[in-house]
């Protein structure tokens, strides 16, 4: 291993001792290109552009490749920070789950954003979190297809 690297071991005890206000310098980490995930994961460039997504408009399979690579770039820049995989973070996903529709307007905007529900009333208009949303469903899938 690299004098710069770490193990994931070093890079627990230097979070505990960020936590515990211990530390003797800034922690840090890095990121390899772009910070939008659009950009950074190459299934995001099947996302259709201009249309309100759906949950089958992200096949996990497409994305497990992507975040294998992605940790591996994660590794080679060294760093303290620790690589957490999940759900494809370019989805806003609590926007999604209360029904607020989901777009990519382009790729070039590098982000998908989340517009008013139709018939949106105010809080009282939410729906309830359930285990049965499409988009809870699909987060979950992440999930366990991931870990």
């Amino acid at each position: 291993m690299h004098s710069w690297k770490k193990s994931i071991e070093d890079r627990v005890v230097l979070f505990k001792e960020f936590y515990a206000r211990r530390n003797e310098r800034p922690l840090l980490g890095f990121f390899h290109g772009s910070e939008y995930p659009i950009h950074r994961y190459e299934a995001a460039r099947q996302i259709p552009v201009g249309r309100e997504l759906a949950p089958a408009d992200f096949p996990v399979e497409a994305y497990l490749d992507d975040c294998d690579r992605l940790f591996d770039i994660h590794e080679e820049c060294g760093g303290d920070f620790i690589w957490s995989a999940s759900c494809f973070w370019g989805i806003p996903w609590v926007e999604a789950a209360l029904g607020c529709p989901i777009v990519l307007s382009s790729y070039e905007s590098g982000s998908i954003h989340a517009e008013t529900p139709t018939g949106f009333r105010g809080a009282e208009s939410l729906p309830e979190f359930s285990l049965d949303n499409p988009w809870v469903q699909k987060a979950i899938e992440f999930i366990e297809r991931i870990s």
